[in-house]
């Protein structure tokens, strides 16, 4: 399975400058192991706006708010609406300014009713998030089962 993980910040999309010391576990990273475990072919990298997406057969698209740490919101756009099959993933606690933040670079209708995947913020209760979602996953332990 070809696999393609992508983003708007720079651990979304694995850029080399990125802080890797962190005292957080880098969500996309652990998705990339999890999917590489499983023997899955999986491109963890920033979207360039034109490229054909089309060999991929699943696309993670890490969204977080559109601010200065927001490196390649063109790419993750173009990804979101070129795979409209794309899983929208969270791994911040940021979320509850993403849909606000993307209102001018998306229909956020069409954000809200895709599969959106987050891990279990151990401080938080889904229910809370005040995310108008469709359908979301919570917990990377579900990443794989349910996505493959």
């Amino acid at each position: 399975m070809n696999i393609l993980i992508t983003g708007v910040t720079e651990t979304h999309i694995n850029h080399p400058k990125r802080a890797v010391t962190t005292k957080f576990a880098s969500i996309p990273e652990l998705m990339r192991k999890g999917f590489g475990m499983l023997d899955c072919d999986i491109d963890h990298r920033a979207v360039k706006p034109g490229e054909n997406l089309s060999s991929y057969d699943k696309v993670f698209v890490y969204v977080y708010p559109l601010d200065h740490n927001a490196t390649n919101s063109q790419g993750a756009v173009y990804t979101l609406e070129k795979r409209p099959d794309a899983i929208i993933c969270l791994d911040d606690w940021s979320f509850q300014e993403i849909l606000s933040t993307w209102q001018e670079a998306i229909d956020v209708r069409d954000l809200v009713n895709r599969l959106w995947l987050a891990p279990l913020f151990p401080w938080g209760d889904s229910k809370k998030w005040d995310l108008k979602l469709k359908t979301y996953f919570a917990g990377i332990l579900l990443l794989c089962m349910t996505c493959l």
